[in-house]
C-alpha cells in the first residue's frame, strides 16, 4: 500500500473529501477495508444473469446502500484522516 502524504501541494492537509476519495481509489486500501469490516463496498455482488439483463436494459443500479457508505466515511474519518490532521497540527505547533 502507498504511503498517504500529510499535506496537498499547497502545504496545507488535505480535506476530508479528498481522503475519502484517495481511499475509494486505493485498491489495496479497499481491500483491507473490506477484509476487515465485511462490507461489500465497491463490489459488484450480482449474478452474472442480472449484469447481463442490466448491460441489455441499460440499468445502472447503486451498489452501495446509505448506511454502508456512512459507515465508510465514519471509518476513514476516525482511522485515517483524523490522525493525518493530527500529524498536520503537530508539524505546525
Amino acid at each position: 500500500m502507498t504511503t498517504p502524504t500529510t499535506t496537498t501541494p499547497d502545504k496545507r492537509p488535505p480535506t476530508l473529501r479528498q481522503c475519502i476519495e484517495a481511499c475509494l481509489g486505493n485498491r489495496d486500501f479497499m481491500h483491507e477495508y473490506r477484509r476487515l469490516t465485511g462490507h461489500a463496498l465497491g463490489l459488484d455482488t450480482r449474478s452474472g444473469l442480472d449484469r447481463m439483463i442490466d448491460a441489455a436494459t441499460g440499468h445502472e443500479p447503486s451498489t452501495v446502500s446509505e448506511p454502508e457508505a456512512r459507515q465508510f466515511f465514519d471509518f476513514v474519518r476516525d482511522y485515517v484522516w483524523a490522525p493525518v490532521a493530527a500529524m498536520c497540527i503537530e508539524n505546525v505547533a
